[in-house]
């Protein structure tokens, strides 16, 4: 039986099947978890519809990628980011946006 917490992000993700998709993974593990990826999340999700890019991101929740330490673990292809709920908005302008227009 899946825990609730899988089922909370079940409902937030998000994917298109059109054209080229950048991949946004957000560790749910429960370190991450109780560092705030949950309103990190939220943030994207909101981000993603206002920006009129959610068409070109698959945002989803992903169990621990072992980088922890430092903040929330956020995976755009290979590189790993370490966000804190207070900067989500920032990162999503400075990182996700910019490499969704490419």
């Amino acid at each position: 039986m899946p825990s609730k917490q899988k089922d909370q992000w079940r409902g937030i993700c998000t994917q298109s099947g059109k054209g080229h998709i950048m991949k946004v993974q957000i560790c749910i593990g429960s370190s991450c978890h109780l560092r705030g990826s949950e309103a990190i999340v939220k943030t994207f999700g909101r981000l993603l519809k206002e920006e009129q890019i959610d068409a070109q991101v698959e945002l989803c929740g992903s169990f621990c990628m072992g980088a922890c330490s430092k903040g929330v673990s956020v995976k755009i292809g290979e590189d790993i980011y370490h966000v804190k709920p207070e900067d989500a908005e920032d990162f999503f302008h400075e990182v996700i946006q910019k490499e969704a227009a490419r």
